[in-house]
């Protein structure tokens, strides 16, 4: 097919209709036509595809996700992030989608959102919010400079000229660009030999790199009172328990969504002057949604269901901690002075924790807050006195940011010293630690998985409770070694004698997370505190023992041999033999957990000689 010649609207059909179709010949010649036209510059196939997409009345919906898929994909494909040369494959940011002509970029870009705004199958919509976002990436600000100002006029509109739907789409929109807009390099690499040799060139080339951060970083800060805004209007709404409060909620916590890239795309807090009034704000209302079971106001149309209100409550509460998140990754230090009152808030709030709560909340809302104050305790801006910031924060002794960083810092040093901490770290072994019921009966229904869940590397952006909670019991541990070392073995020493001495299943769920608890911070513990071998005798050996289907016993078997996995080293010659034969009786299990508990023993065993 020759590079110059316009494929048309019937031609495209008659692909994508035979590359669905049962003949196999004729599927796999038109899928290679399809890879053709993702890979090479054939004019008319991208406007063809989205005049495919709307039509509605002609296309069954099939073929029109498939459409949109394709457009999404042609614009990704053309987008070439590599370039080969003499000296291998080096790889590039080009800075423009440059496989596509001019005049149908312009086009295409001038249809998109009629299209979106249009589109009544959310399958087809889900594909042209990525597809804004993937042009959004190549285009805004230079050559798409309306993008924001058209979506955030829909999204945020006080005159109610565009229904809640317009809005949720518009503010979905605007979601998606930020996101990608987040992705988007101030620096790109220079390949280009021609350009290498002329420095007028190259410095015309940064200066307008340069230029479109800076319009881009603009464009970004002036929406971000509008999406403040709208978040205060729509969640006032939803708090009052209004009519609309579900369209509402949405809105809100779209909005919240919003202001959360917007914080990971903006260089500093600088150009947003009204970031500590939001933060502020924000803070206040995540006080009042901490309480889980949290009902709208009495008499309101919110209480017609109030299991639908908590849970869009519930999101909010999310999406603030999100936010939090955000600026602790982008802006430590100018988070600094708001940080303290987030981090008292999620504190407290893992600590009230109720076992109902506890069993009716969502495990993201207590992933989030672990993430929060392991971020916070594992940040090095953070640090009590750091040394890299020391002379920066002579220099700015005085200013507002330096006021900040000081307050954060004797904040955090106080909790480390205070009563809150051994609480808190009881809390995490109590509440976090512990097998739930759902957990319990995946031991059983997804073996494999669990194993796989159980076993991953810490990683502070899990979304498992328990790997989360792993990685924030860590990292206080790093900053209180004795205090957090005290807790995690007298807590286990306690559970262990009352497990052995009731049968209670609670008090064998609760020894199992203790031991969990040395398990992950084993490293960390002090030399001479804990004699591994001893434990092994007096407190664990035993359950190796136990001939039972209980899965409560089982758990704790698993413990046990993951246990002689992290301390195989401390093992006597009379341990390490029993240690040895364990994993050999597991490894004929019929419970899957443990027999990969078993193998993983029996490798860590044989490698130590």
């Amino acid at each position: 097919m020759a590079a110059s010649q316009v494929v048309g609207v019937e031609e495209v059909l008659g692909v994508l209709k035979r590359s669905m179709a049962g003949d196999p010949v004729g599927r796999d010649a038109s899928l290679r036509v399809l890879e053709h036209w993702q890979k090479e510059s054939v004019p008319g196939v991208l406007s063809s595809l989205l005049e495919i997409v709307g039509a509605k009345d002609k296309c069954e919906i099939d073929l029109r996700i498939y459409a949109a898929i394709m457009s999404k994909n042609v614009v990704g494909c053309t987008w070439n992030r590599s370039a080969s040369s003499t000296f291998g494959r080096t790889f590039v940011e080009k800075r423009e989608w440059a496989l596509i002509s001019d005049a149908e970029k312009e086009s295409m870009k001038g249809g998109l959102l009629p299209l979106l705004f249009n589109e009544p199958e959310e399958r087809v919509v889900t594909q042209l919010l990525v597809l804004i976002a993937g042009v959004a990436r190549y285009d805004f600000p230079a050559k798409w400079p309306n993008l924001l100002s058209e979506l955030l006029h829909i999204a945020t509109d006080p005159q109610q000229t565009f229904s809640f739907r317009e809005k949720g789409l518009a503010f979905r929109a605007l979601n998606r660009v930020l996101f990608a807009l987040k992705e988007k390099k101030a620096l790109v690499s220079v390949t280009s030999a021609e350009l290498l040799r002329d420095r007028a060139k190259l410095q015309e080339f940064a200066k307008q790199g340069s230029m479109e951060m800076k319009t881009l970083l603009s464009s970004v800060a002036s929406a971000f009172p509008m999406l403040c805004e709208s978040w205060e209007k729509w969640s006032g709404v939803l708090g009052r328990g209004e009519e609309h409060w579900e369209d509402a909620g949405f809105l809100a916590n779209k909005s919240l969504s919003c202001i959360r890239h917007a914080i990971l795309v903006l260089a500093s807090f600088e150009a947003v002057p009204c970031m500590t009034e939001f933060f502020g704000k924000a803070a206040q209302q995540a006080a009042i949604l901490r309480d889980f079971f949290i009902s709208p106001p009495p008499g309101s149309p919110a209480c017609a269901n109030v299991s639908a209100w908590r849970e869009v409550a519930s999101e909010s509460f999310r999406k603030i901690n999100k936010c939090c998140i955000a600026a602790i990754d982008k802006h430590p230090r100018e988070f600094a002075p708001m940080m303290t009152s987030f981090m008292q808030l999620y504190v407290e709030s893992i600590m009230s924790l109720t076992y109902d709560s506890f069993k009716a909340m969502k495990q993201k809302r207590m992933v989030l807050m672990t993430r929060f104050l392991a971020k916070i305790f594992h940040c090095p801006t953070y640090k009590r006195h750091p040394s890299l910031l020391l002379n920066r924060l002579s220099a700015e002794k005085g200013s507002s940011l330096s006021e900040g960083m000081q307050k954060a810092h004797r904040y955090i040093g106080e909790f480390f010293e205070g009563p809150m901490f051994p609480k808190l770290v009881e809390s995490l072994i109590t509440k976090f630690l512990v097998f739930t019921d759902e957990e319990l009966e995946e031991w059983d229904s997804d073996p494999e998985n669990f194993f796989l869940v159980s076993n991953l590397d810490l990683d502070i952006e899990s979304e498992v409770r328990r790997c989360c909670a792993e990685a924030l019991l860590l990292f206080m541990m790093e900053r209180n070694v004795e205090s957090a070392s005290r807790v995690v073995l007298t807590m286990a020493s306690n559970a262990a004698s009352q497990a052995a001495q009731n049968q209670d299943p609670q008090l064998l769920r609760l020894a199992e997370a203790c031991f969990h608890a040395i398990d992950v911070t084993a490293q960390l513990i002090p030399p001479g505190t804990l004699s591994y071998d001893s434990f092994f005798v007096t407190d664990l050996a035993k359950y190796l023992d136990m001939q039972t289907s209980d899965i409560l016993v089982r758990t704790m078997q698993g413990r046990v041999l993951h246990l002689l996995v992290t301390f195989s080293s401390e093992l006597s010659p009379q341990s390490y033999e029993r240690a040895l034969r364990a994993s050999l009786k597991f490894l004929q299990s019929p419970d899957i957990v443990l027999a990969l508990y078993s193998v993983k023993l029996l490798h860590k065993l044989l490698g130590r000689y």
